[in-house]
């Protein structure tokens, strides 16, 4: 380790003792800020520490946890005009999400899943639908039950603030909220219409069955033409839920999500062919015209408990899923899909347990919470060539399992009135295994590794008003690799091909947080910093010790900086509104990501910035909303600076701003939306599978993000 990073560390550990004596001695001799709220004004919707509006969720309160938490609410979600998680979470600092085909985006959280390049496949995130786990025991998932346009809300824990669910991955956690309290019967409809031939239709009711039931239903199809040649996909997305209760503070969830999704896929090119024809579908397209299907069914049971000083939830869930995947079967230039035809089969099972008790220790207010997690998972996926969109001779036919388990427990404190000190301790054990159904003897490739972790955390959080804290903490995690990055597909189509299962160590990271988030009548904001020190970082890149083109490596030891900036501020209110009106208002929402990834000493890249990590990103919206329910504005995001596509810093990425307009009318029972992206038409890298040393060189490994476009929504309410 360098002599300034070991300076900068020590600088760190030291700040949070300091930060501690100082928070204690503010909290002990100060008095509660006060908090009035005027008459008839109204908070903003982005509140970062916003109590659960639903009591039935199986999530911690983002209120205690002593991280990086933002919560989107249902209107914040509308006016994104959110199709996908890309514009969904594009004001959500630290989050990268960016469309490739379709429903498909890539997602990271703070780097995770950095070099994910496998369609179906993301990871590096923990994905749940109303509280219950969705990412198979690997990590990995894929979007065909992600209904973004039914969401009533995304809670995004970053980090160690995703602790609380029990999961192995060092991004955080993404939760989609579908169903409210189902407390009242009611419903929507919508219909939205836009460029590329664009439709997405929408239906959801909600009836309540007596004092005791509820039933809750949504459906929604989407087809587009796609922003690129050979980009047309459809999907349809069901979800059902039924809620009975069994006295007056438990109650039972059952809950049905279904999804089918067809895309058609287009191959990366290279910057220079973006910038002249961004809508090319690359070379390999035309001959192998890739795509794929998945199916998945998703069903769970949940029981929820509610006492007086007891909360506890506990859900069990069955996922199945089937994958069809035309890639292409060329020959591996830079790091292409993958050699091949995947037909894959598949389930997952699994259980999650939380409970908290609050009482009294040592004569202080102390919260105690815990939980466990396990799943299952077993795929079968054989693989044949492409060979002009015609099925050749099966090259590989896989059994793959795999097993996750965790047991965590947290401990909250109160120090003083204000101050609690928050520590945590989380067991996890991972095991994956392949299984070659197709070779015997030298030529079989079967291979298992497991992994084991014990990793503690420790963080204070102060109270400086009922909504404004400070939080700081250093915590441990660890993160087992997914079969994406165990399995390495062959460099060259022609036989004899074959899978190679590669074994690779856990990545680790040590972290140090702090931050503070807030709201008032006027201001809703957070801020957070964060330092980790990684070491066996997953990444994709050839050491010139192993072959193929689609397998992960651990490299040596990486530090991951990055500050996080988020909110939204009234800048104007009409004084004079009558108390019982929406006051007309302007407000400005940012988003602002500062993100320094490195590696740390390594043998081959030195120093060296991480490829595709950009090192400022910006997201801002300025919005008039009249008190009629008319509103527009502004928006603009984009990279502020180039950034690396290779992890030897040979060749760039351009930065790009993209400036577009939202508009529309909330009525109590009608909605009319507008949303017009990238007015200026601007051609950009919206993902990229990043390169090892490309020497400068151009390479075709760039996605293309969408050209001008507009799109307009209906919605009526009952």
């Amino acid at each position: 380790m360098s002599e300034s990073r070991l300076w900068l560390r020590r600088a760190y550990v030291g700040f949070l003792p300091l930060l501690f004596s100082s928070a204690v001695s503010a909290a002990t001799e100060s008095s509660p800020l006060p908090h009035d709220s005027a008459p008839g004004s109204e908070t903003l919707s982005l509140t970062p520490i916003e109590v659960w509006a639903n009591k039935d969720r199986l999530a911690p309160a983002p209120a205690s946890v002593p991280g990086a938490v933002t919560l989107l609410d249902g209107d914040a979600l509308a006016r994104s005009g959110g199709q996908t998680l890309e514009p969904a979470l594009q004001a959500v600092p630290g989050v990268r999400a960016q469309s490739r085909a379709g429903d498909d985006v890539f997602l990271s959280l703070r780097g995770s899943g950095l070099q994910a390049v496998v369609f179906t496949k993301a990871r590096g995130v923990d994905l749940f639908l109303d509280g219950v786990p969705v990412a198979a025991a690997d990590g990995t998932f894929d979007y065909s039950l992600i209904d973004v346009g039914g969401a009533i809300g995304i809670d995004v824990f970053r980090g160690p603030a995703a602790r609380g669910f029990g999961g192995q991955t060092l991004g955080g956690a993404l939760d989609l909220r579908l169903f409210p309290d189902m407390t009242t019967t009611g419903g929507s409809a919508s219909v939205e219409v836009g460029s590329f031939d664009h439709l997405r239709a929408g239906f959801s009711h909600l009836q309540a069955l007596g004092d005791e039931d509820a039933l809750a239903f949504r459906y929604s199809h989407q087809q587009s033409d796609g922003h690129r040649d050979h980009l047309a996909g459809d999907s349809d997305k069901l979800a059902l839920s039924f809620r009975h209760e069994l006295s007056d503070s438990t109650s039972n969830h059952l809950a049905l999500h279904a999804g089918r999704q067809h895309q058609e896929v287009s191959l990366p090119i290279t910057q220079t062919q973006l910038e002249q024809d961004p809508t090319q579908a690359g070379a390999a397209t035309a001959a192998t015209r890739p795509y794929f299907d998945v199916e998945t069914v998703h069903v769970s049971d949940r029981i929820v408990y509610r006492g007086t000083d007891t909360e506890a939830d506990a859900a069990v869930y069955y996922q199945h899923k089937t994958v069809d995947f035309r890639r292409p079967s060329v020959a591996a230039t830079g790091y292409q899909l993958g050699p091949g035809w995947l037909d894959s089969r598949g389930y997952d099972f699994g259980v999650i347990a939380r409970a908290a008790h609050s009482g009294e220790w040592l004569s202080r207010d102390h919260t105690l919470a815990g939980g466990v997690r396990a799943a299952r998972s077993i795929s079968v996926e054989k693989l044949y060539p492409n060979i002009a969109t015609v099925r050749g001779p099966l090259f590989a036919d896989g059994e793959l399992t795999s097993h996750q388990a965790s047991a965590w427990a947290e401990s909250d404190l109160s120090i003083t009135e204000k101050l609690h000190l928050v520590t945590g301790l989380q067991a996890a054990f991972a095991d994956r295994r392949y299984d070659d159904r197709l070779h015997t003897g030298p030529a079989d490739q079967s291979g298992e590794s497991d992994y084991a972790s014990l990793t503690p955390s420790l963080a204070i959080r102060w109270e400086v008003s009922p909504r404004t804290h400070l939080f700081a903490g250093y915590s441990w995690g660890e993160e087992a690799p997914s079969f994406g990055d165990l399995l390495a597909l062959p460099v060259v189509p022609p036989p004899p091909q074959r899978i190679a299962f590669r074994p690779l160590d856990a990545q680790q990271a040590e972290t140090l947080e702090f931050g503070a988030r807030g709201a008032s009548d006027r201001l809703a904001w957070e801020a957070t910093f964060y330092h980790s020190q990684l070491k066996d970082e997953i990444l994709r890149y050839d050491d010139g010790t192993q072959t193929g083109n689609q397998v992960g490596r651990n490299a040596d030891r990486t530090v991951h900086d990055g500050l996080e900036l988020g909110g939204r501020a009234a800048l104007w209110r009409d004084a004079t509104a009558r108390p019982e009106r929406r006051a007309d208002n302007l407000s400005l929402a940012l988003a602002y990501t500062w993100q320094d990834y490195r590696f740390d000493g390594d043998p081959t890249f030195g120093d060296n910035a991480i490829a595709g990590i950009p090192g400022h990103t910006l997201f801002a919206e300025l919005l008039f909303e009249h008190s009629s329910g008319f509103y527009f504005g502004p928006t603009v995001s984009g990279v502020l600076e180039n950034y690396h596509a290779d992890n030897a810093n040979t060749y760039e990425v351009h930065r790009h701003l993209l400036f577009g307009l939202r508009a529309g009318w909330e009525g109590k029972r009608l909605s009319l939306r507008l949303d017009a992206r990238n007015l200026a038409d601007e051609a950009y890298v919206a993902a990229l599978q990043n390169g090892t040393d490309l020497a400068g060189n151009d390479a075709a490994l760039f996605f293309p993000g969408a050209g001008r476009s507009l799109y307009a929504t209906v919605e009526w309410r009952w």
